[in-house]
Protein backbone atom coordinates (compact mmCIF):
# COMPACT_ATOMS: atom_id res chain seq x y z
CA UNK A 1 0.00 0.00 0.00
CA UNK A 2 2.89 2.57 0.95
CA UNK A 3 4.58 1.79 -2.73
CA UNK A 4 0.64 1.96 -4.37
CA UNK A 5 0.11 5.26 -2.46
CA UNK A 6 3.34 6.87 -3.98
CA UNK A 7 2.51 6.19 -7.02
CA UNK A 8 -0.69 7.76 -6.95
CA UNK A 9 0.50 11.22 -5.73
CA UNK A 10 3.24 11.29 -8.02
CA UNK A 11 0.80 10.37 -10.96
CA UNK A 12 -1.27 12.59 -9.27
CA UNK A 13 2.08 15.95 -9.14
CA UNK A 14 3.37 15.06 -13.00
CA UNK A 15 -0.70 15.31 -14.67
CA UNK A 16 -0.87 18.73 -12.57
CA UNK A 17 1.79 20.43 -13.87
CA UNK A 18 0.95 19.00 -17.21
CA UNK A 19 -1.60 20.94 -17.22
CA UNK A 20 -3.80 18.54 -19.63
CA UNK A 21 -7.25 19.55 -21.31
CA UNK A 22 -8.77 16.24 -19.65
CA UNK A 23 -7.88 12.95 -17.50
CA UNK A 24 -9.01 10.05 -19.41
CA UNK A 25 -8.60 7.00 -16.57
CA UNK A 26 -8.86 3.51 -18.39
CA UNK A 27 -10.28 0.94 -16.06
CA UNK A 28 -7.87 -0.17 -12.67
CA UNK A 29 -10.99 1.60 -11.14
CA UNK A 30 -9.72 1.70 -7.12
CA UNK A 31 -6.60 3.50 -8.28
CA UNK A 32 -7.78 5.92 -11.15
CA UNK A 33 -11.32 6.80 -9.56
CA UNK A 34 -9.00 7.65 -6.77
CA UNK A 35 -6.67 9.98 -8.85
CA UNK A 36 -9.52 10.89 -10.77
CA UNK A 37 -11.44 12.60 -7.53
CA UNK A 38 -7.72 14.13 -6.87
CA UNK A 39 -7.53 15.73 -10.50
CA UNK A 40 -11.51 17.02 -9.81
CA UNK A 41 -10.43 19.01 -7.09
CA UNK A 42 -7.80 20.84 -8.99
CA UNK A 43 -10.48 22.10 -12.09
CA UNK A 44 -9.25 18.94 -14.34
CA UNK A 45 -12.21 17.48 -16.55
CA UNK A 46 -12.40 13.87 -15.56
CA UNK A 47 -13.45 11.00 -18.23
CA UNK A 48 -13.56 7.02 -17.16
CA UNK A 49 -13.57 3.97 -19.17
CA UNK A 50 -15.09 1.64 -18.55
CA UNK A 51 -17.82 1.54 -16.38
CA UNK A 52 -17.63 -0.47 -13.20
CA UNK A 53 -20.47 -2.75 -12.99
CA UNK A 54 -22.60 -0.68 -10.76
CA UNK A 55 -25.93 -1.74 -12.36
CA UNK A 56 -24.98 -5.13 -10.59
CA UNK A 57 -23.67 -4.17 -7.35
CA UNK A 58 -25.04 -1.24 -5.22
CA UNK A 59 -26.05 1.73 -7.83
CA UNK A 60 -25.61 3.87 -4.88
CA UNK A 61 -21.64 3.49 -6.21
CA UNK A 62 -22.96 5.96 -8.66
CA UNK A 63 -23.58 8.77 -6.44
CA UNK A 64 -19.78 8.59 -4.94
CA UNK A 65 -18.19 8.04 -8.49
CA UNK A 66 -20.04 11.35 -9.89
CA UNK A 67 -18.30 13.44 -7.47
CA UNK A 68 -15.10 12.07 -9.17
CA UNK A 69 -16.03 11.62 -13.15
CA UNK A 70 -17.29 14.44 -15.22
CA UNK A 71 -18.10 11.59 -17.64
CA UNK A 72 -18.62 7.74 -18.11
CA UNK A 73 -17.73 6.04 -21.09
CA UNK A 74 -19.70 2.57 -21.49
CA UNK A 75 -19.53 -0.85 -22.67
CA UNK A 76 -23.37 -1.60 -22.88
CA UNK A 77 -26.25 0.63 -23.97
CA UNK A 78 -28.45 -0.38 -20.67
CA UNK A 79 -25.29 1.13 -18.50
CA UNK A 80 -26.23 4.80 -19.86
CA UNK A 81 -29.18 4.45 -17.95
CA UNK A 82 -28.39 4.18 -14.54
CA UNK A 83 -25.39 7.01 -14.91
CA UNK A 84 -28.25 9.06 -16.21
CA UNK A 85 -31.33 8.21 -13.73
CA UNK A 86 -28.64 9.37 -10.69
CA UNK A 87 -27.77 12.79 -12.68
CA UNK A 88 -24.33 11.93 -14.26
CA UNK A 89 -23.21 12.04 -17.59
CA UNK A 90 -22.45 8.98 -19.66
CA UNK A 91 -22.04 7.92 -23.20
CA UNK A 92 -22.24 4.36 -24.72
CA UNK A 93 -19.06 3.90 -26.80
CA UNK A 94 -19.39 0.10 -27.66
CA UNK A 95 -17.48 -2.73 -26.62
CA UNK A 96 -14.22 -3.40 -28.87
CA UNK A 97 -15.40 -7.40 -28.77
CA UNK A 98 -18.53 -6.03 -31.19
CA UNK A 99 -16.07 -5.32 -33.87
CA UNK A 100 -13.56 -8.24 -33.71
CA UNK A 101 -16.30 -10.70 -34.49
CA UNK A 102 -18.37 -11.07 -37.37
CA UNK A 103 -22.54 -11.57 -37.47
CA UNK A 104 -22.15 -14.79 -39.29
CA UNK A 105 -18.88 -16.17 -37.59
CA UNK A 106 -20.58 -18.63 -35.17
CA UNK A 107 -22.11 -20.06 -38.19
CA UNK A 108 -19.56 -20.31 -41.10
CA UNK A 109 -16.47 -20.51 -39.25
CA UNK A 110 -18.15 -23.60 -36.72
CA UNK A 111 -16.23 -26.27 -39.63
CA UNK A 112 -13.44 -24.73 -40.47
CA UNK A 113 -12.59 -23.93 -36.66
CA UNK A 114 -13.29 -27.88 -35.68
CA UNK A 115 -11.19 -28.80 -38.07
CA UNK A 116 -8.33 -26.77 -36.78
CA UNK A 117 -9.37 -28.48 -33.53
CA UNK A 118 -9.00 -31.99 -35.34
CA UNK A 119 -12.72 -32.41 -34.33
CA UNK A 120 -15.39 -33.82 -36.86
CA UNK A 121 -18.44 -32.20 -38.22
CA UNK A 122 -20.89 -34.59 -36.48
CA UNK A 123 -19.16 -34.41 -33.31
CA UNK A 124 -21.33 -32.94 -30.04
CA UNK A 125 -18.98 -30.29 -29.04
CA UNK A 126 -19.15 -28.12 -25.68
CA UNK A 127 -16.95 -25.08 -25.14
CA UNK A 128 -16.02 -24.97 -22.00
CA UNK A 129 -14.76 -21.13 -20.17
CA UNK A 130 -14.22 -21.26 -16.28
CA UNK A 131 -12.15 -17.92 -16.69
CA UNK A 132 -8.72 -16.59 -17.26
CA UNK A 133 -8.05 -16.05 -13.47
CA UNK A 134 -6.03 -18.61 -10.99
CA UNK A 135 -9.18 -18.11 -8.51
CA UNK A 136 -11.78 -18.82 -11.06
CA UNK A 137 -10.36 -21.50 -12.27
CA UNK A 138 -9.92 -23.16 -8.92
CA UNK A 139 -13.45 -22.64 -7.40
CA UNK A 140 -15.29 -22.61 -10.93
CA UNK A 141 -13.01 -24.98 -12.87
CA UNK A 142 -13.78 -28.28 -11.06
CA UNK A 143 -17.68 -27.63 -11.21
CA UNK A 144 -17.36 -26.84 -15.16
CA UNK A 145 -15.28 -30.55 -15.51
CA UNK A 146 -18.12 -32.50 -13.06
CA UNK A 147 -20.61 -30.79 -15.89
CA UNK A 148 -18.71 -32.05 -18.33
CA UNK A 149 -18.57 -36.01 -17.18
CA UNK A 150 -22.16 -35.80 -16.46
CA UNK A 151 -22.76 -35.06 -19.97
CA UNK A 152 -20.55 -37.89 -20.95
CA UNK A 153 -22.52 -40.01 -19.04
CA UNK A 154 -25.42 -39.08 -21.01
CA UNK A 155 -23.98 -39.01 -24.03
CA UNK A 156 -20.59 -40.51 -25.25
CA UNK A 157 -20.53 -38.97 -28.00
CA UNK A 158 -19.80 -35.08 -26.23
CA UNK A 159 -16.03 -33.63 -27.00
CA UNK A 160 -15.09 -30.47 -25.04
CA UNK A 161 -12.66 -27.87 -25.57
CA UNK A 162 -10.92 -25.60 -23.03
CA UNK A 163 -9.32 -22.44 -23.90
CA UNK A 164 -6.63 -21.70 -21.41
CA UNK A 165 -5.76 -18.12 -21.19
CA UNK A 166 -1.88 -19.15 -20.43
CA UNK A 167 0.16 -21.74 -19.46
CA UNK A 168 -0.46 -21.65 -16.10
CA UNK A 169 -3.81 -21.76 -16.26
CA UNK A 170 -3.28 -24.88 -19.31
CA UNK A 171 -1.43 -26.76 -16.59
CA UNK A 172 -3.82 -26.52 -13.90
CA UNK A 173 -7.21 -26.84 -16.07
CA UNK A 174 -5.27 -30.09 -17.17
CA UNK A 175 -4.82 -31.23 -13.50
CA UNK A 176 -8.39 -30.75 -13.03
CA UNK A 177 -9.54 -32.99 -16.52
CA UNK A 178 -6.31 -35.68 -14.72
CA UNK A 179 -9.21 -36.45 -12.50
CA UNK A 180 -11.36 -37.88 -15.30
CA UNK A 181 -8.53 -39.34 -16.55
CA UNK A 182 -9.85 -41.92 -19.50
CA UNK A 183 -13.78 -40.90 -19.28
CA UNK A 184 -13.65 -37.23 -21.16
CA UNK A 185 -12.72 -36.33 -24.40
CA UNK A 186 -10.93 -33.16 -23.12
CA UNK A 187 -8.94 -30.73 -25.50
CA UNK A 188 -7.45 -28.15 -23.60
CA UNK A 189 -5.59 -25.79 -25.58
CA UNK A 190 -3.57 -21.88 -25.24
CA UNK A 191 -5.27 -19.40 -25.78
CA UNK A 192 -8.36 -18.97 -29.29
CA UNK A 193 -11.17 -18.54 -26.49
CA UNK A 194 -12.74 -17.39 -29.97
CA UNK A 195 -11.79 -20.71 -31.99
CA UNK A 196 -13.26 -23.16 -29.22
CA UNK A 197 -16.45 -20.84 -29.06
CA UNK A 198 -16.48 -20.65 -33.22
CA UNK A 199 -16.27 -24.48 -33.35
CA UNK A 200 -18.52 -25.68 -30.33
CA UNK A 201 -22.63 -26.59 -30.51
CA UNK A 202 -22.92 -24.83 -26.89
CA UNK A 203 -20.58 -22.90 -24.48
CA UNK A 204 -20.98 -23.02 -20.72
CA UNK A 205 -18.96 -19.72 -19.61
CA UNK A 206 -18.02 -18.24 -16.39
CA UNK A 207 -19.36 -14.63 -16.52
CA UNK A 208 -17.07 -12.15 -18.08
CA UNK A 209 -16.05 -10.72 -21.25
CA UNK A 210 -16.03 -14.12 -22.87
CA UNK A 211 -20.79 -14.10 -22.22
CA UNK A 212 -20.17 -11.73 -24.72
CA UNK A 213 -18.15 -13.46 -27.07
CA UNK A 214 -20.83 -16.04 -27.08
CA UNK A 215 -23.59 -13.96 -27.45
CA UNK A 216 -22.08 -12.49 -30.58
CA UNK A 217 -20.91 -15.89 -31.87
CA UNK A 218 -24.96 -16.80 -31.26
CA UNK A 219 -23.94 -19.81 -29.25
CA UNK A 220 -26.66 -21.75 -26.69
CA UNK A 221 -25.27 -21.04 -23.77
CA UNK A 222 -25.24 -21.34 -19.75
CA UNK A 223 -24.12 -18.36 -17.71
CA UNK A 224 -21.98 -19.89 -14.54
CA UNK A 225 -20.89 -16.92 -11.71
CA UNK A 226 -19.58 -17.64 -8.35
CA UNK A 227 -19.35 -15.65 -5.22
CA UNK A 228 -15.76 -14.71 -4.12
CA UNK A 229 -14.06 -16.83 -7.50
Amino acid sequence: MPALLKILLQTRDRIVAAKPACFVGIDFNFFNLLLAGMLKKRGIATVHYVSPTVWAWRQGRVKAIAKKIDLMLTLYPFEVDVYHQHGMAAKFVGHPKADEIGLSEGLTGKLAAREKLGMEEDDRVVALLPGSRGSEVKYSGPDFIAAAAELTRMNRSHRFVVPAANEKRKLQIEELVLAYEGQLKVKVILGQSKLAMQAADAVLVNSGTATLEAMLLKKPMVMSYRLGA
